[in-house]
């Protein structure tokens, strides 16, 4: 009876020890099915929209030259330009147009077909408005509206996405120490550039604009001053000055 009621039992515990087996058969099959369901989901674009704004409410954050304090003027000027190069493109510039209206109704743009030296056409859309310190506080925000319009029109990859860039320039009629908002900005210098009455500073901004090629260096602001016999003339560019001054 012993030895009958021992096998008895070992027959149960042969049978029991499947039951942590198959259970964990069971979570490992979930976790699969969770795994696969996690990478064919569609991505959160909540978040990536989040993600966006933050870089750009850094931006916003960031001084520019009416809330730098390194001014006494009241006013300036601000440009949006838009540059797309178009070759191979069938484009529609009426229609480009009419979609940058409801950035702001009251911009007036103004457009200009460029043509390099290699014979490479382009497009330019820009655009000015004078802005006291609460206009320059929207600046960043109509940037990245006209930036995201670009988006929609030319896509996200980044073989198109080279194909157009956007230029946020602002300028006050008074010349402002390049040193002094370098340190207050805590820029990272990269290029300087003196010829005469015009110097330039380049640099990396930290949590700022994504940066492009100047040269060997990533640079995504410029600051530049004009010296002239009475008085002179700033101008801040991110990420740098379309044309020269």
């Amino acid at each position: 009876m012993v030895i009958i009621r021992s096998i008895h039992i070992g027959n149960r515990a042969r049978r029991w020890c499947w039951v942590p087996m198959i259970l964990l058969g069971c979570l490992l099959f979930i976790g699969v099915i969770a795994g696969f369901a996690i990478k064919t989901q569609k991505p959160d674009e909540s978040s990536a929209v989040k993600l966006d704004e933050a870089v750009e409410f850094e931006l916003a954050e960031r001084s520019l030259l009416l809330g730098s304090g390194l001014v006494s003027c009241q006013t300036a000027n601000v440009r949006y330009v838009l540059w797309m190069g178009i070759d191979g493109i069938d484009f529609d510039h009426d229609g480009f147009a009419a979609a940058l209206g409801p950035v702001d109704s009251a911009l007036v743009w103004q457009k200009d077909f460029l043509v390099n030296g290699w014979g490479e056409h382009a497009l330019c859309f820009w655009a000015e408005e004078a802005v006291d310190a609460g206009g320059e506080r929207l600046a960043p925000g109509k940037r990245k509206a006209l930036e995201g319009i670009l988006c929609q029109w030319f896509g996200w990859c980044s073989k198109e996405r080279q194909k157009f860039a956007v230029y946020l320039e602002e300028s006050v009629d008074e010349v402002i120490s390049l040193q002094e908002y370098w340190s207050q900005e805590n820029i990272s210098l990269k290029q300087t550039c003196y010829d005469g009455t015009v110097e330039s500073w380049s640099g990396l901004a930290p949590k700022g604009l994504k940066p492009r090629n100047s040269g060997d260096d990533l640079v995504n602001v410029q600051l530049t001053t004009r010296k002239l016999s009475e008085g002179g003339k700033t101008i801040l560019a991110f990420p740098v000055l379309y044309n020269d001054i």
